[in-house]
Order: structure tokens, then sequence, then C-alpha cells
């Protein structure tokens, strides 16, 4: 837990305790809250990056990876993980020999344009 969200659960446990709210007012509150959190904590998860060894993308997904090779950390860079055997693909080009291995990725940021996500 961030300290955003705890703050906000800080807040939610304060708003319990005021006398001078109405229990409707109290719930409709704390639903706004729970929104907020769980959006936060979303945002925040789906910037992150994750572990090779703790989960891996679904096929096809295009995603920013860390790649190392036997001498040093490459920069990350868009890639993709191939359906057959989990193999790694730059995402429009060719497979990642075996002297490089992906040690963490995040997924891409979702863009808006007009009213639809890209």
């Amino acid at each position: 837990m961030n300290k955003l969200t705890a703050g906000l659960w800080s807040i939610m446990d304060e708003l319990e305790h005021k006398s001078t709210l109405v229990c409707g007012e109290i719930d409709e509150i704390r639903e706004s809250l729970l929104d907020a959190i769980e959006k936060i904590e979303s945002a925040l998860d789906a910037e992150r990056w994750v572990s090779v060894k703790e989960r891996l993308p679904d096929d096809c997904d295009e995603v920013y990876a860390h790649i190392v090779d036997k001498f040093t950390s490459v920069e990350p860079f868009e890639a993709v993980m191939y359906e057959d055997a989990g193999r790694w693909h730059h995402a429009h080009g060719p497979l990642l020999t075996s002297e490089f291995a992906v040690t963490h990725w995040r997924p891409l940021p979702q863009f808006e344009v007009g009213n639809a996500k890209q």
C-alpha cells in the first residue's frame, strides 16, 4: 500500500467516527473512497515492472521488456510474448536470441484518443 491509498484508508476510518454525518452519507463517501483506492492501486500496478519469475504477460501482448545480455543491461524496449514456447520477439521483428534474457516487463501505457483507449 502506498502513502496515497494509506491516506484514503485513514480518511475512511475517520469518517466512520464522525457523528455529524448521517449513515447514508458515510456509506456514499466510503464507496467513493473505495472506488478511488481501487483505481489508484490498479494504475500503480500497471506502472510497475513485473519479474518474469513472478508472472509472464498474456500471449501476444506487447509490453516493455528489460533485457540483459552476457555483459550488461540493455535499455527497455517494446517486445511481444510469443505464443509458442514462451519465446520473446521484438514487437515487430525477430526472435531474441539465447544470449539475451528478459528479466522484467511492464504493460504499455494506455492512451485515450478521442473517446477510445488505444
